[in-house]
């Protein structure tokens, strides 16, 4: 069995656009994998990032990001999607 855990700590800066909300940002990762057969591997990266929030429908924001990890990371390359909710 293999397993890997990754946080992410990002910063960002919100570009104007009329119709769609892209943004730009940097940060760091940490990441921890391990398998049966091997210790637990750490790493830490620094990655870079761009994205578009879409204009939100009801209470929750769609977006789409992609990310570059510079230096080390778990992926070189991250393709994320998902749901952004106001509380």
């Amino acid at each position: 069995s293999r397993s890997l855990f990754v946080l992410h700590f990002d910063g960002q800066y919100q570009l104007e656009a009329e119709s769609l909300d892209p943004y730009v940002g940097a940060g760091i990762s940490w990441s921890r994998s391990s398998t049966d057969t091997q210790d637990a591997v750490t790493d830490l990266g620094i990655n870079i990032k761009g994205g578009l929030l879409f204009h939100p429908r009801g209470s929750a924001q769609p977006y789409v990001e992609a990310a570059l990890n510079l230096d080390g990371g778990a992926d070189p390359f991250i393709l994320r999607a998902g749901l952004l909710f106001a509380f």
